[in-house]
């Protein structure tokens, strides 16, 4: 998005908005960018209110949430609980109330302006269209041709890893929009099967290795709440190990093990554990299409032996 939508600001809206804003007119983000920062909501304000005023806080007012203030004042604050609960929630209250100031704010300047054909809501990614035929791009490999890396991995190989041989059983490379490129390989030793996660950051050659998740059992509504927010919660738990949001990206996949040449559009958010070793990834390939994995940080050095299988 260009600097006429702040960083501070971009981040903060809904995808949605986002990414139809991204390709709007400079004359159009300047208005937007006027309406949103007149109608929006400050969780500040909304602090100052709930902090001095105590339990006849007006921060459901200031809202807009008229009913719900009204509840409020009735019951005392819910006899100072609901006091104490909104002392937690005023980000989220905040942040929902300016998701919905953002769409409403999109849509009338894209109606003022007569921009037709882009859905203020729908996912520009997920629009009904059909595949685009394009090709992928050339994956970035090695200098040197006597060895060969995991970037060079193809469909049919052969390599060691963990004390096993493992056989490449399937390819698929990820095109990002902002010019990077990833590759998830299946991988098979015997019975056992792994995914591995290849990609470049800089110079700098990083590897995953991990299995499938099914995104229910991280929770049974991840889905329907990816949907509803056009994006996971910030943080979530899995087991153990607690997740933060760290990036999404946007791209084509292609499936390179087949002869298809057609990409399919793809959505990846990547969240990392406090030690940033672990990686939950979800990705999702259609409106209601979602694949979860779940992977650790290896080094491409744990993976010898690469040989292409004749």
């Amino acid at each position: 998005m260009s600097d006429i939508i702040p960083f501070r600001i971009s981040r903060e809206l809904p995808f949605a908005v986002a990414s139809q804003l991204s390709e709007m007119p400079e004359n159009v983000q300047r208005e937007f960018m006027r309406e949103f920062s007149r109608r929006s909501k400050s969780m500040v304000i909304g602090y100052v209110m709930h902090v001095i005023l105590g339990i006849l806080s007006p921060h459901y007012l200031y809202l807009g949430k008229y009913l719900t203030q009204f509840l409020y004042w009735i019951t005392l604050g819910g006899f100072g609980v609901w006091w104490l609960v909104d002392l937690v929630r005023m980000p989220s209250l905040t942040q929902g109330i300016n998701d919905k100031i953002a769409d409403e704010c999109l849509r009338d300047v894209l109606i003022k302006h007569k921009i037709l054909g882009k859905n203020v809501g729908e996912r520009p990614l997920f629009a009904n269209t059909p595949p685009v035929p394009l090709q992928p791009r050339t994956f970035r490999t090695d200098d040197d041709p006597t060895h060969l890396s995991v970037a060079e991995l193809q469909t049919g190989f052969l390599m060691d890893y963990g004390l096993k041989t493992w056989q490449v059983k399937n390819e698929i490379q990820y095109d990002w929009e902002n010019g990077n490129s990833e590759k998830e390989f299946k991988i098979a030793s015997g019975s056992e099967i792994l995914h591995l996660l290849v990609g470049y950051e800089g110079d700098l050659l990083l590897t995953y290795i991990g299995s499938p998740i099914n995104i229910f059992s991280i929770n049974e509504n991840l889905d329907k709440y990816i949907l509803q927010n056009q994006s996971p919660p910030n943080i979530l738990q899995y087991g153990d190990l607690k997740f933060y949001k760290e990036s999404y990206k946007i791209g084509m996949a292609f499936n390179r093990g087949t002869a298809q040449t057609q990409g399919t559009k793809v959505l990846v958010w990547d969240l990392l554990d406090q030690s940033r070793r672990y990686l939950l990834r979800i990705e999702q390939t259609g409106r209601n299409q979602f694949r979860g994995l779940l992977a650790s940080e290896v080094s491409q050095n744990d993976f010898m032996e690469i040989l292409p299988n004749k």
